[in-house]
């Protein structure tokens, strides 16, 4: 019998638990989605940057239009900090709404609205210690770069 031990929360409230020797974040979606949602909402440039880790790789449309077409993709945290300050400062009003989250138990897909009226889902896959390594961001409309 393999026995699960509880560990003290993750920041973003992510239980850590110890299965055959092997610690791994127990994520509760709702939960990651509700603090991801919060931070946005609340411009909040420092909480937001620490839901990803130090090797995150990011992909979105709307990084071409950032990089003037040159790539759609942001390698580590420092990059992506750059982008979502730009972001904050040009979309002043940016609030996100009606969050629903999608997941399994390597991440989690978060269906949500922008302010503008837009639709967007994130994937975003989580390493060991719950933080985004990976994500990639779709929109229901064609992003110009």
């Amino acid at each position: 019998m393999h026995r699960t031990r509880r560990f003290p929360l993750h920041p973003f409230g992510v239980p850590l638990h110890v299965f055959d020797g092997e610690v791994f974040p127990m994520m509760d979606p709702t939960a990651f989605s509700a603090a991801w949602v919060r931070d946005w909402n609340a411009h909040d440039l420092d909480a937001i940057v620490a839901h990803y880790a130090e090797d995150v790789v990011f992909r979105s449309p709307k990084v071409a239009r950032y990089t003037g077409g040159k790539t759609d993709t942001l390698v580590g945290k420092g990059a992506l900090r750059a982008y979502f300050a730009r972001g904050l400062a040009f979309r002043t009003e940016l609030h996100f709404s009606d969050p629903k989250p999608c997941w399994d138990g390597t991440g989690i897909a978060l269906i949500y609205a922008g302010e503008d009226g837009s639709t967007a889902v994130e994937t975003m896959t989580l390493d060991d210690d719950g933080l985004v390594a990976e994500a990639r961001v779709f929109y229901d409309r064609n992003i110009e770069p």
